[in-house]
C-alpha cells in the first residue's frame, strides 16, 4: 500500500505579539499562540468553526509560520475521509474552547489516527504553561466566560474593563487586544481572507509574498524593527484583496511606501528605498512620541557609576546568627532528606578541586521542599522559622530553583508564604526571622524574572493581599527598624527594587512598568529612613538609601508633575545636606552622590 506524507502547519495566532509582550505580561517567554492544522492528501484540515478543509496555505490564517513533517501514513484517503465525517460530529463550533478543546486537540487526534504519533509537546502543553503563570490564572475566568455559553457560534467580544462590574486586573489593554485577536482568528470562518498585515518584531520575519520579488529594503526595515523597540512595525501585503483595499484607502501609488503614525494619526510618509531617510523618519517619530527626559542633559558621573546589579546575601546558613533552644543540627534535621544536602553540595565553601556539582533538583523534589515548608510554617512558632527562611534564601541563588518558582508549578510558593507570615495581623516577628526574610527577598533578584514577578502589580493572594503589597509592607517597616542589621538588609532590598525600576526605564524598548503611587510610597519611606539615620547609624545604610533614592528619581516619568513637588514637600535636599554637615558621611564617593542628588535631581 502506498504511503502518503503527513505535514503539520503551525501558525501564530498572535502575529508576533505573544513573543513581544509575553515576558512583560506573564513573567516568562512565550514565542507564539500556536494554531495547527494537518496537511495530507493535498488538503489542509483544521478545527475552528467546526472541522474545515481547504487547499494548503489558503486558509484565513495565510502562510504557515512553520511546516513540520510528521512522517507518512498508510491509511488511504477514503478511510480518512470517513474518519473526518465522524470527527465533525464531535468537533462542532459550539464545543470550541481556547484552552481545553481547540484546534490543537483536534490536530493531535488526527495525527494519532494517521501516524500513531502526536504534535510537539510545546504546542500541546501551551495552555498548561500559560495557566501556570499568575497572569494566566487570573485571566482564566475571562476566557471561560467567552466560551461557556450555549449555542454561540464565535467567541464574544471582550468588554472594556471600565464598564465591567468587577474588572479583571490582569486584563490590560495589551492583554485584551491579544486575547480578542487570538480568539477571533481561532474560530474565524474558513472563507475569511488572509490578513495582509504582519507584525514585525525582529529581523526574523516571514519572506516576501511569492507574488512579489524580494524588496531590497525589507531586511533593513526588519532590522530597524529589532533596533527601535519602542515603535511598532508592520508590513502590508498589497497582493491580497484586503491589502489592495488598504493601499487604495491610504493612496499608496508606489512601493515601497512607509507611513508613520502617532496617536492614531498619520504624521509623515516616505516613498522609496532610502535606508538613511527611513532611519531619520523613525528617529523623528520616536522623538515626538517620547521626548527626552530633562535628566538626560545632566552630568551625573556618581549616579552613572552606580552598578544596578542586585545586592545578594551569599554566605551559607552556618554563618547566620543562631538563637533559641534549638541547635543547628536539630534545625537542619527538619529538612535533612534532600534540602540541606543539596544546599551543602551546591554552595560548598570553600570549593575543592574534587567538588562535584550536584544534579539539578527535579520539579518533584522542589515541590516536596515547598510543601514541607508549608507544613513547617503551620506548625513551628516564628522564633523557630528563621533557619528555614535562611535555607530558602540560599536556594534563591540557584537558577533551577528560581526558575521552578517562576513557573508557578511549585505551589505553594515559599516567598509568598514567608511574606504572609510576616504581614499577618498582630504578627510580632523576632529579629532573626525578619532579617533572613529581607535577605531572601534580596536574593530573588539574582534571577530577574523572579524579582519581576514579585514587583509587578498582581492579583491578591489567598490572604487578600498582593505579593508586591506584602513585600512593600515588610520593606518599609524594615527601613525604620531599631536594629542596624535589619536596616542594612532593608536598604539592600530597597536598592534592588530601585535598580529594577531604573532598568525598566532604561530599556531600549521603553517597556518598563511604572506605578507612580507605589514608587512615591517607596521614596517617602527611603527619605524618612535617611533622615533617621543619625551619627550612631551607618554610613553604608545612608549610601544604599541615597543610591536607591537617586535611581527612583532619575528619568521618572512623573518627575515634573508629581515626584518633583513631593521632593520639595519632603525637604529631601535639606535632609541629605544635613548628612554632610553632621559628619554622618565621610567617604568621598558617597558625598559626591549626595551632592549630585541634592544639586541636580532635587528641585
Amino acid at each position: 500500500m502506498a504511503s502518503t506524507p503527513v505535514n503539520l502547519y503551525i501558525y501564530d495566532l498572535s502575529n508576533g505579539m505573544a513573543k513581544q509582550l509575553s515576558m512583560q505580561l506573564t513573567g516568562r517567554q512565550i514565542d507564539g499562540i500556536w494554531h495547527t492544522s494537518v496537511v495530507v492528501f493535498g488538503k489542509e484540515i483544521f478545527y475552528g468553526q467546526g472541522v474545515d478543509i481547504t487547499h494548503p496555505g489558503k486558509s484565513h490564517h495565510g502562510p504557515p509560520h512553520q511546516t513540520l513533517s510528521l512522517g507518512e501514513t498508510e491509511i488511504d484517503e477514503e478511510t480518512f475521509t470517513e474518519y473526518l465525517e465522524e470527527m465533525k460530529e464531535v468537533y462542532t463550533a459550539d464545543k470550541y474552547h481556547l484552552l481545553e478543546f481547540n484546534c490543537n486537540t483536534f490536530t493531535n487526534e488526527c495525527v494519532g489516527f494517521l501516524t500513531g504519533g502526536s504534535i510537539p509537546d510545546y504546542i500541546k502543553d501551551l495552555p498548561t504553561d500559560f495557566l501556570s503563570t499568575p497572569f494566566g490564572a487570573a485571566l482564566r475566568p475571562t476566557i471561560d466566560s467567552m466560551y461557556r455559553r450555549p449555542g454561540a457560534p464565535a467567541p464574544a467580544a471582550i468588554p472594556p474593563s471600565a464598564s465591567a462590574a468587577a474588572p479583571n486586573p490582569a486584563l490590560t489593554p495589551a492583554a485584551a487586544s491579544i486575547l480578542q485577536s487570538v480568539a477571533s482568528q481561532a474560530q474565524a470562518p474558513a472563507s475569511t481572507s488572509p490578513t495582509p498585515i504582519t507584525l514585525i518584531t525582529s529581523s526574523q520575519n516571514p519572506p516576501n509574498p511569492p507574488t512579489r520579488p524580494p524588496c531590497p529594503i525589507a531586511p533593513v526595515y526588519e532590522g530597524f524593527a529589532g533596533e527601535y523597540g519602542r515603535a511598532r512595525f508592520a508590513k502590508i501585503d498589497l497582493s491580497t484583496p484586503s491589502g489592495k483595499a488598504l493601499g487604495a484607502q491610504w493612496s499608496v501609488p508606489v512601493m515601497p511606501t512607509f507611513m508613520f503614525f502617532l496617536d492614531g494619526k498619520r504624521i509623515s510618509e516616505l516613498k522609496g528605498a532610502n535606508s538613511n531617510e527611513l532611519r531619520s523618519e523613525i528617529e523623528l517619530l520616536l522623538f515626538q512620541a517620547y521626548p527626552p527626559h530633562t535628566h538626560t542633559t545632566l552630568s551625573l558621573p556618581a549616579l552613572k557609576a552606580l552598578s544596578t546589579s542586585p545586592i545578594l546575601s551569599l554566605s551559607f546558613v552556618d554563618s547566620a546568627d543562631w538563637s533559641g533552644t534549638q541547635s543547628k543540627d536539630e534545625v537542619k534535621r527538619v529538612l535533612s532528606t534532600s534540602f540541606i544536602p543539596y544546599l551543602k553540595s551546591r554552595f560548598a565553601t570553600p570549593p575543592t578541586p574534587s567538588t562535584i556539582a550536584p544534579p539539578i533538583p527535579t520539579q518533584a523534589i522542589i515541590s516536596s521542599w515547598t510543601h514541607t515548608t508549608h507544613t513547617l510554617l503551620q506548625t513551628l512558632p516564628p522564633s523557630s522559622l528563621f533557619p528555614l527562611v535562611d535555607m530558602w534564601r540560599l536556594a534563591m541563588l540557584d537558577a533551577g530553583v528560581a526558575k521552578s518558582l517562576c513557573s508557578g508549578i511549585s505551589n505553594p510558593n515559599p516567598v509568598t508564604l514567608f511574606l504572609s507570615k510576616a504581614t499577618s495581623p498582630g504578627a510580632a516577628l523576632p529579629r532573626p526571622y525578619i532579617l533572613t526574610l529581607l535577605r531572601l527577598l534580596s536574593n530573588t533578584f539574582s534571577y530577574p524574572v523572579l524579582g519581576t514577578q514579585l514587583l509587578l502589580p498582581n492579583p491578591p493572594t489567598s490572604t487578600g493581599t498582593g505579593t508586591r503589597e506584602m513585600l512593600t509592607d515588610v520593606l518599609v517597616t524594615s527601613l525604620l527598624h531599631s536594629d542596624l542589621n535589619v536596616r542594612t538588609a532593608g536598604a539592600s532590598l530597597v536598592f534592588n527594587v530601585a535598580a529594577w525600576v531604573q532598568k525598566g526605564r532604561s530599556k531600549a524598548d521603553g517597556d518598563g512598568v511604572e506605578d507612580g503611587d507605589w514608587e512615591m510610597e517607596l521614596m517617602s519611606a527611603v527619605v524618612e529612613a535617611i533622615d533617621r539615620e543619625g551619627l550612631e547609624g551607618s554610613e553604608d545604610v545612608v549610601h544604599r538609601l541615597t543610591a536607591s533614592l537617586a535611581l527612583l528619581i532619575y528619568l521618572s516619568p512623573s518627575y515634573d508633575t508629581e515626584l518633583g513637588p513631593l521632593l520639595e514637600v519632603l525637604k529631601v535636599k535639606e535632609i541629605l545636606k544635613s548628612k554632610l554637615s553632621q559628619g554622618v558621611v565621610k567617604k568621598k564617593d558617597v558625598r559626591r552622590l549626595i551632592e549630585e542628588v541634592t544639586d541636580k535631581l532635587c528641585p
